[in-house]
């Protein structure tokens, strides 16, 4: 059959599926929470600090915040769909 088992390869399409879910995860929380939340938080703060208050600074912090979880599901759906297809096509093992 070549070099890998039907077997083997199974095994390793699974270990594969396996870290893009874990990379995934990780993925869509670090751009939804802490790129997104967490950096429009610091910005509006950062657009409210300065004697003439910015305001395209707020609202731009505003913007992230309010996007923050559609930029962590879009984030976390790149990594999904390969892995869905990675599954989809994996070999029937014969008994």
């Amino acid at each position: 059959m070549g070099f890998f088992s039907t077997k083997k390869l199974r095994n390793i399409l699974m270990l594969i599926q396996e870290y893009l879910i874990i990379v995934e995860i990780f993925l869509g929380f670090y751009i939804g929470v802490w790129i997104f939340f967490i950096g429009g938080i610091v910005q509006i703060v950062e657009g409210i600090k300065p004697s003439p208050v910015v305001p395209w600074n707020i609202l731009e912090g505003i913007l992230r915040m309010v996007l923050a979880l559609i930029a962590g599901v879009v984030s976390a759906l790149l990594l999904i769909f390969p892995g869905w297809q990675m599954f989809s096509a994996q070999p029937k093992i014969k008994k």
